[in-house]
């Protein structure tokens, strides 16, 4: 089974923070049992992401909304997104890649080739590709526009 994990960026001094999200928190503690000492952390809801599942090359999580580069003859930068209207976790490549108000776009995903499904992570022959992570959308939403990474 997969680890079940989300981030957000606290709201008091904008750090990273990992663990379970809660929308209603309120009533999460509530029903702590006084025993219980859990860290609550206030976050961002606009900058809380699912961990994928997958790890790079240098096992760093990938979550959603992470920027990833695919080394190995041509490099390429994708975008992981969750597409809301299908339902699923897709990689947008970002050579003109847009923000329509609902979903990003680049004018030709959804894309559905094997060869081209980065989360894959495997070629059609088999062979794994060598995929890292180089930032995200909250903290650097530059390489969405072919920019450096930091």
């Amino acid at each position: 089974m997969r680890e079940i994990l989300f981030r957000g960026k606290q709201l008091d001094n904008d750090e990273w923070v990992y663990g379970f999200y809660f929308r209603d928190i309120g009533n999460f503690i509530k029903e702590l049992p006084s025993s219980v000492s859990t860290p609550i952390h206030l976050v961002s809801p606009d900058t809380v992401d699912q961990y994928t599942g997958l790890n790079d090359r240098h096992a760093k999580r990938i979550f959603e909304n992470d920027i990833v580069e695919i080394c190995g003859g041509k490099e390429q930068r994708y975008l992981i997104w969750w597409v809301r209207e299908m339902s699923m976790l897709t990689a947008i490549p970002v050579d003109g890649i847009s923000f329509n108000g609902h979903d990003y776009w680049n004018g030709q995903y959804p894309q559905f080739e094997y060869s081209t499904f980065c989360l894959m992570m495997q070629d059609p022959w088999g062979d794994f590709r060598d995929i890292r992570v180089i930032g995200n959308i909250h903290d650097n939403p530059e390489l969405l526009n072919g920019g450096a990474e930091t």
